[in-house]
């Protein structure tokens, strides 16, 4: 999907419990495959009309084609809630929020992981991360 919209092929990072900034590579990714991600949830909807069954179908199948339909329509029920979620613009401008909150905030912390750090390296990376966040805030109000 995301080489038919022109973009490079990448896989979304997992979360990780233990490395925190793991989180800012998982919101980049998602901001940055935005396109792909409502195409693909699009397509998904689009090609997923559950046929309706009556009751006697239903009795019919064995408890394992019962169990299997029944999770497909739960996947079918998310990916819509996500298509949802996806076509609302202020879940996409949330998302560029996150990321440049994040990014700041991981220069920040990249800091303290240093052997040794400087403290004047310390506040102007705060100043600098505090007002690109004051500038994204301005301009997601406007």
């Amino acid at each position: 999907m995301q080489k038919d919209l022109g973009l490079e092929a990448t896989i979304i990072p997992q979360l990780s419990n233990i490395r925190w900034l793991s989180r800012a590579k998982c919101v980049k990714h998602i901001k940055d495959k935005w396109p792909a991600l409502l195409e693909y949830f699009k397509a998904q909807v689009a090609k997923s009309n559950p046929r309706e069954e009556s009751v006697s179908e239903a009795d019919d199948e064995s408890e394992e084609n019962q169990e299997q339909r029944a999770l497909e329509r739960r996947i079918k029920v998310n990916e819509k809630f996500i298509l949802d979620k996806l076509n609302e613009r202020e879940y996409f401008y949330y998302s560029k929020f996150l990321d440049d909150s994040l990014s700041h905030s991981s220069k920040f912390i990249r800091i303290f992981e240093e052997e040794s750090f400087d403290v004047s390296k310390v506040f102007s990376t705060l100043k600098i991360s505090a007002l690109f966040m004051l500038i994204g805030l301005e301009a997601s109000t406007q």
